[in-house]
């Protein structure tokens, strides 16, 4: 009798672990429309405008983060820009879990985030030697609702895996009692 109490504690307390994990990680891909126009240089006056997309999954809300981007898009008028070569990985950066920006370069132009929040985030060129800047207005895109996809947890996995294993246990062990009997 003791035997079953104490197999039907482990195949409780197995159970109990497994259903404990805590609730799924959700993640979603966020979309950012930005739009801007240069207030200096000689390129004063020209307007851009653009998309950018990523995956908000791996955010802390803690301190200075950035995120790889999923996708770029950037149109500016100007020819100068449309061929210009990356420099560096395009990133949404975040300061305690707050998007402040795009941190992105190319030969000819960067976007800078903000450093505490997107209203210091600014656009800045450099062409021929002579440079400028502007502002960017970042927009969350919200005809598209990001639906939270279930990302699985390792614990739930191991946790069930667990009491399968410990239930196969069992039912061998019960066989093996079985065959015991017989003979």
């Amino acid at each position: 009798m003791i035997k079953h109490l104490q197999q039907l504690a482990l195949a409780a307390a197995t159970l109990s672990l497994s259903l404990v994990a805590i609730g799924p990680v959700r993640s979603a891909t966020l979309t950012y429309n930005f739009s801007g126009s240069t207030d200096s240089g000689f390129l004063a006056g020209e307007t851009y405008s653009g998309f950018l997309s990523f995956d908000d999954s791996n955010i802390t809300g803690s301190g200075r983060e950035f995120l790889t981007l999923t996708d770029l898009d950037f149109d500016f008028s100007n020819p100068v820009f449309s061929n210009a070569d990356p420099i560096s990985v395009a990133e949404a950066s975040f300061f305690n879990g707050t998007f402040v920006g795009l941190s992105f370069s190319a030969e000819t132009y960067s976007f800078v985030p903000g450093f505490f929040e997107v209203g210091e985030a600014s656009f800045a060129y450099q062409v021929n030697q002579e440079g400028g800047a502007g502002d960017v207005n970042y927009r969350l895109q919200t005809s598209q609702t990001p639906v939270p996809e279930p990302v699985p947890e390792p614990t739930f996995a191991a946790g069930l895996l667990l009491f399968g294993v410990a239930g196969m246990g069992l039912k061998l062990k019960r066989k093996m009692e079985w065959k015991k009997l017989e003979m």
